[in-house]
């Protein structure tokens, strides 16, 4: 497939970039990865998606090899459409620059990486206080603005977290980088669609985490035939946010459909319109999002 894009995750160790993809991508309990020490990248840890006829690539590259993606393998970076570095909030400020000015370097140098953007994730700030989020970011864009004001360089910063209070707004981000680099390739939501994705999204927060529902009910809840009703629960199986039991007759809520539900709910309490759309372009970006299985033998 001709049409590709590319998202590299890189960032000092342990900084949480191979949860952020086994999360927002894969659709891992975040409850479990948070109570979980996942063993270290080795590598390139590559998961590739069908996402609106074209590919999608997120490589998360092994923080302790660091040294070799900057000198000997830059080639990692070659074609890619966004590099996010993800740095633990907790890192020194000086760490973080010394860092961003090597990623820098190398989106001068390579001629691929003309149109790509560079975008700054400072991760676990569920660990701080807001204000210490405001001052990190206030450094990092001074820096910055001193720096590379004349060259053409634009790096958007965010403060990002797979736990409840965050969770929603870090897909968000994600929602938006996707559509930042599938401007061109994306395929518009059509009326039909929109209702359907309304009508998943009602299901959800109508629903309550640790419920056990027997999907018969459900139809007469939502006043839905039984196969309308099994085509959204299956919509809302793919995207990680019921699990089937006792063969099907039954549903619950997964876990990280309740911290999805948190944010989503705080949307459309604020009884913003668009704010509702931004829910529905999110489950129907990531519902037209499907993983490539490559043989590789």
């Amino acid at each position: 497939m001709a049409n590709k894009k590319k998202i590299i995750l890189i960032g000092p160790p342990a900084t949480g970039k191979t949860t952020i993809t086994k999360v927002f991508f894969q659709k891992a309990n975040p409850i479990k990865l948070l109570d979980t020490s996942l063993e270290p990248t080795r590598g390139v840890n590559s998961n590739i998606f069908l996402l609106f006829n074209s590919q999608l690539g997120i490589f998360d590259l092994a923080g302790q090899e660091n040294k070799n993606w900057f000198l000997k393998d830059r080639d990692v970076f070659d074609q890619s459409h966004v590099i996010t570095c993800v740095f633990d909030i907790n890192n020194s400020s000086e760490k973080i620059i010394s860092f961003l000015v090597k990623i820098i370097k190398i989106k001068k140098e390579l001629n691929s990486l003309l149109n790509c953007k560079i975008i700054i994730f400072l991760h676990k700030i569920d660990t701080v206080k807001s204000s210490y989020l405001s001052e990190k970011i206030k450094i990092i864009k001074n820096y910055l603005k001193s720096n590379y004001t004349n060259n053409g360089i634009s790096i958007k910063i965010f403060g990002t977290s797979i736990t409840r209070e965050y969770f929603y707004n870090t897909f968000q981000i994600f929602l938006d980088i996707i559509n930042s680099i599938y401007q061109e390739d994306f395929i518009p939501i059509s009326k039909t669609e929109f209702e359907d994705l309304k009508q998943e999204i009602i299901i959800i927060i109508k629903c309550e985490l640790y419920v056990k529902y027997k999907v018969e009910h459900l139809s007469y809840k939502f006043n839905l035939d039984i196969n309308k009703l099994n085509y959204h629960l299956e919509r809302l199986e793919k995207l990680g946010m019921i699990e089937y039991l006792s063969f099907k007759n039954f549903i619950r809520l997964t876990q990280r459909c309740e911290y999805l539900k948190t944010g989503l709910k705080k949307e459309i309490n604020k009884a913003e319109l668009n704010k509702e759309d931004k829910g529905i372009e999110l489950f129907y970006t990531f519902l037209n999002l499907n993983e490539i299985h490559l043989n590789l033998d």
